[in-house]
């Protein structure tokens, strides 16, 4: 159920009296910024792009070091950005700059370092199940894998939003799910009076970002609740499980439930797929080594 518009007007003054109680929450680097606000023109070229990554060294040699990895898997090393750019599509470039400014942004400051390491693990777990799932059921036409990449990349950003800047938060919130087992949404939610998703999804729109990834962010724990029946928050609900049964060793169900089945049917999958999914996820983020690589720092 949607909230009304005198709970949600309340709820935005929650999430704006936590995150303003945070010092320094990281803004958008110029380069992301100039870069989201040229590429909806027709008229932007690959010399565009290059042009404004080249007023920004180290991010330009973070894109080219991301397009010649095994992830992409190119026939010929790309020796310039502006090539990557070429070769790649400028949406995919502009999503490795994405990416790249979210791990710089919060890259230090974690009180609890085992912590951080699993969030990147898993958020980049999800960023390449949501791509493949884009690239193998047929959804092509609908959506980019690229956006679909960043969506499952960014999907928990709210909670590395209160581990690096609120950690006096993050710490209760640990400490109660310790006490009472209980999904993250519910002991934020008891703790903060607001959950990873509803902090993300207002850091998202701070920076810009384009409402696919906003309303992943917010809707990835309820995908139906998503307005016009978007199909991002379905695939990263989807990557979400996908990736806790790859690689979660415990397989704690509490931490995250298994995708409904009306959005299961909207990407055309059954139960039966996901160890097929699940092994070709494994090979697909043994390739992903250079993002771990950027994100832990």
């Amino acid at each position: 159920m949607s909230p009304t518009v005198n709970q949600q007007v309340s709820l935005d003054r929650q999430i704006e009296t936590l995150v303003g109680e945070i010092h320094n929450l990281p803004t958008p680097p110029v380069v992301l910024t100039q870069i989201n606000r040229v590429i909806s023109d027709d008229r932007t070229s690959a010399y565009d792009i290059a042009a404004i990554l080249a007023e920004d060294p180290a991010m330009s040699a973070q894109v080219l070091k991301i397009s010649n990895s095994a992830f992409y898997g190119l026939a010929n090393p790309v020796p310039t950005v502006k090539q990557a750019i070429i070769v790649l599509g400028m949406g995919e470039v502009r999503n490795l700059v994405l990416g790249a400014a979210v791990f710089t942004a919060f890259a230090g400051g974690s009180h609890d370092r085992e912590y951080h390491e699993n969030f990147w693990r898993h958020s980049l777990a999800v960023a390449v199940a949501s791509r493949m799932l884009i690239r193998t059921h047929r959804v092509q036409q609908f959506l980019e894998a690229e956006t679909a990449f960043s969506a499952g990349l960014l999907h928990d950003i709210g909670k590395i939003v209160v581990l690096c800047y609120a950690p006096a938060e993050h710490r209760k919130v640990r400490h109660l799910q310790t006490r009472r087992p209980m999904p993250d949404v519910a002991a934020e939610t008891e703790v903060m009076g607001v959950n990873h998703t509803q902090i993300g999804a207002f850091l998202a729109q701070r920076w810009n970002l384009p409402r696919e990834i906003v309303d992943t962010i917010a809707f990835h724990h309820r995908p139906q609740g998503a307005e016009d029946a978007l199909l991002y928050p379905v695939v990263v609900d989807i990557a979400n499980f996908l990736a806790h049964a790859a690689f979660d060793q415990r397989q704690e169900t509490i931490s995250c439930l298994p995708p409904e089945s009306e959005s299961m049917d909207r990407l055309g999958l059954d139960v039966t797929d996901f160890e097929g999914l699940k092994g070709r996820l494994l090979e697909e983020y043994a390739k992903s080594e250079t993002f771990l690589c950027m994100a832990l720092g």
